[in-house]
């Protein structure tokens, strides 16, 4: 033994490997082998009870086992997982355990390999070999992953589509359980445990950015064809924009150029105060009932321009004059959630409405205050030489209007905070001056002739 101290390295594996060898030959015929056990402290054989299976045993293993999930049943059976061999190993602890008793030497199988800390995943699918893969397969038909609620528009209303609850098997929970139940039934019965996991984005989270926070019409019964088509293409851009927390909207970056190139036609515009034919016209109507509808909302108004002149679908003060590169209408979604912005149109109005958080007891109202007025002055004369009303008015004692009058306007306007009925704030918007605007009349210019003037007197007279 002394000399041992002096054997080499290579020497001293030499011998271990002889003597692993042999134990492996003294095991063959024994049901268990000796290569059992690692604790993380080496080997170790001695806590091992090698009592033989009987396999000559008439008995034979006829569990069923009965999985279910809701309203989902699978059904299988013991005898679909026996195995002929032991040669297969899940774990270098396990190897070369005879896997093939009756019911009663698999439960003390089981409980041997569940002692020296095998996990009751492996130790059962070690008996039952490839019974993992059935329950892979049942998971198929239970797991799901989460998924947040969502919010579409549709027929321009808001619809949301509710979440889907993420399912997990519970893989330890299940073999536990499942254990424990064969240990003591041959008919198992076990509602398969599962992991929910709730999404991030709830319908209830999303109901609460739903509520109608403001809604503002105007009227386009008067208006051209071309003017109404312009006006629907540019609410058909808007409808449905959803603006985050903190974020910014453009009028002008939303709907982009009014450009015969982007499909927009010929209708009344302003321009140097005057009302003239121009490509877009109508277009300042949508950005002004989105900017009434805005600020009766409560959202931060950023930048809004008005016109030179008055228009008669808003208020004075509340119009919001946009023009590509020069005008535009720029808010900010100062809530706590999303909005949403949706557009209706008739051929009679269009609407523009509002959703976010409710305001619940607070309203807020426009009004506008006039500080100053200019008369529009004396009306412009004009005799239609040329012809160019000859569809209106053809002699000197027919007229017709050409352009109405308005007045010139100094004009405050407010948004006044009301909660619970009572008047809480004003807030001062702008100050806006609109320039007088004076009718145009228009004569015919032919002198009638004075047999015509009596005739028709008399045909008047007898009628």
């Amino acid at each position: 033994m002394g000399n041992m101290r002096f054997l080499s390295k290579s020497c001293i594996l030499i011998l271990l490997t002889i003597a692993s060898i042999l134990a492996t030959f003294l095991s063959v015929g024994k049901p268990y082998g000796n290569d059992l056990v690692n604790n993380g402290k080496g080997l170790n054989i001695s806590n091992v009870d090698y009592k033989s299976f009987n396999e000559t045993e008439d008995d034979k293993d006829d569990t069923v086992f009965n999985l279910y999930y809701e309203n989902k049943h699978w059904t299988l059976h013991a005898k679909d997982f026996e195995i002929n061999s032991n040669i297969f190993s899940i774990d270098e602890r396990i190897n070369k355990f005879n896997r093939n008793g009756n019911k009663q030497q698999k439960i003390e199988l089981m409980n041997k390999l569940i002692n020296i800390n095998i996990d009751p995943e492996i130790a059962f699918n070690y008996i039952y070999l490839g019974f993992n893969n059935k329950i892979n397969k049942i998971k198929k038909n239970i797991e799901k992953n989460p998924k947040n609620a969502e919010i579409s528009i549709k027929n321009n209303k808001i619809n949301i589509k509710n979440e889907v609850v993420g399912i997990k098997l519970n893989k330890y929970l299940f073999y536990n359980n499942l254990i424990e139940l064969y240990k003591n039934n041959d008919v198992i019965n076990l509602e398969i445990p599962v992991i929910k996991s709730e999404p991030n984005v709830t319908s209830k989270m999303l109901k609460k950015y739903t509520h109608k926070r403001s809604e503002f019409s105007t009227s386009i019964a008067s208006s051209s064809a071309g003017r109404k088509y312009n006006i629907r293409k540019a609410l058909n851009i808007i409808n449905g924009t959803k603006l985050s927390k903190n974020e910014k909207f453009s009028f002008n970056k939303c709907v982009g150029k009014r450009t015969v190139n982007e499909g927009y036609k010929q209708a009344k515009v302003i321009l140097n105060g005057e009302f003239v034919e121009g490509v877009g016209g109508g277009v300042c109507q949508v950005s002004s009932t989105l900017y009434n509808a805005v600020l009766m909302s409560g959202l931060n108004v950023i930048s809004s321009q008005k016109h030179s002149q008055r228009v008669g679908y808003v208020k004075a003060g509340f119009d919001a004059m946009v023009n590509y590169g020069t005008s535009d209408l720029v808010f900010e979604n100062n809530t706590e959630g999303d909005i949403y912005i949706l557009c209706k149109y008739t051929d009679t109005k269009i609407t523009i409405s509002i959703y976010g958080a409710n305001l619940n007891n607070r309203t807020l109202k426009l009004c506008n205050e006039i500080v100053d007025m200019v008369s529009a002055g004396q009306p412009e004369i004009i005799y239609d030489a040329n012809g160019e009303y000859v569809d209106k008015v053809m002699y000197n004692d027919e007229s017709f209007e050409l352009k109405k009058a308005r007045d010139g306007y100094t004009v405050k306007s407010y948004v006044v905070e009301i909660i619970d009925g009572m008047e809480v704030s004003k807030k001062l918007l702008r100050t806006d001056k609109y320039l007088p605007q004076h009718s145009v009349i228009v004569y015919g210019a032919k002198q009638r002739n004075d047999a015509i003037i009596v005739e028709n007197m008399l045909k008047n007279q007898s009628a």
